[in-house]
């Protein structure tokens, strides 16, 4: 514990506070195939369940990493369907290890774009950060990552490979691809207008040269008919912006 919490008795109960919150969140999941998820991994949590309440059971997976996000959506849609895309071997091979026990779960090894083509993957030191973008050093600095290597992926549009394999069409399309959100979108114009909800890591600041900040974003979406619904347990209230995850939802007619 650090010192100076025990002379400021305000911050140590909102430290309790905020602990006590953690483990409730966490006790959420047990007995799930969840079970083994830190408070890391869960800040969309209360996202996926406003979704699943309003019905939402196809949920897209762009950037699933190594299935977390995935067990969330199970943990509380046991019946969901899930289409996954992530183009790190690395963490495809991790995803399904940790889905081989769920069906209805499918794993594309790709990238998704704009348009098709083959782009170098920057691999940095902590690989959830990776990227088809390189590092600002803002980026660099707040996160004290570095790149570390290059692996040349795969880049599809979403509405090719949809159309090509027939998958389902989406209740929600998530997206935490590390500043390339708005390009995944822009090859999943089709796709989009089937979707309901659209749930996406946000910036507010530039980590990545060329990426999609928060603003360009919801002006893209609300364009397409969607608004702001909620933002994730993460958000800072009264501090700087940095990352937090967002969950869009289609206006619906008469609202």
């Amino acid at each position: 514990m650090r010192k100076e919490l025990l002379y400021t008795p305000h911050l140590l109960l909102q430290r309790i506070a905020e602990k006590a919150t953690q483990h409730a969140r966490l006790r959420r999941l047990r007995g799930t195939c969840a079970h083994w998820l830190t408070h890391d991994h869960i800040d969309s949590l209360e996202l996926i369940e406003l979704a699943a309440t309003e019905g939402a059971r196809v949920f897209y997976d762009v950037g699933a990493n190594v299935g977390s996000w995935a067990l969330l959506c199970r943990a509380f849609v046991p019946q969901s369907t899930i289409v996954a895309f992530e183009p790190l071997p690395d963490h495809c091979a991790q995803f399904d290890k940790n889905l081989r026990n769920e069906k209805n779960v499918r794993l594309f090894r790709t990238a998704l774009g704009p348009a098709e083509e083959s782009r170098p993957l920057l691999v940095v030191s902590n690989s959830d950060a990776s990227s088809l973008l390189p590092l600002t050093p803002e980026g660099a600095n707040l996160w004290s990552i570095q790149e570390t290597a290059r692996v040349e992926v795969p880049v599809v549009t979403l509405d090719h490979l949809r159309a090509k394999e027939g998958f389902p069409a989406p209740d929600l399309i998530k997206l935490d691809v590390q500043g390339f959100e708005l390009a995944v979108l822009q090859g999943a114009t089709e796709t989009l207008r089937l979707a309901s909800w659209v749930m996406a890591e946000v910036s507010f600041r530039k980590f990545y040269e060329g990426q999609v900040l928060f603003s360009a974003l919801a002006g893209f979406l609300g364009e397409r008919g969607f608004e702001v619904h909620a933002f994730g347990h993460s958000m800072r209230i009264a501090r700087r912006l940095d990352q937090v995850d967002v969950l869009f939802g289609r206006v619906k007619p008469g609202t």
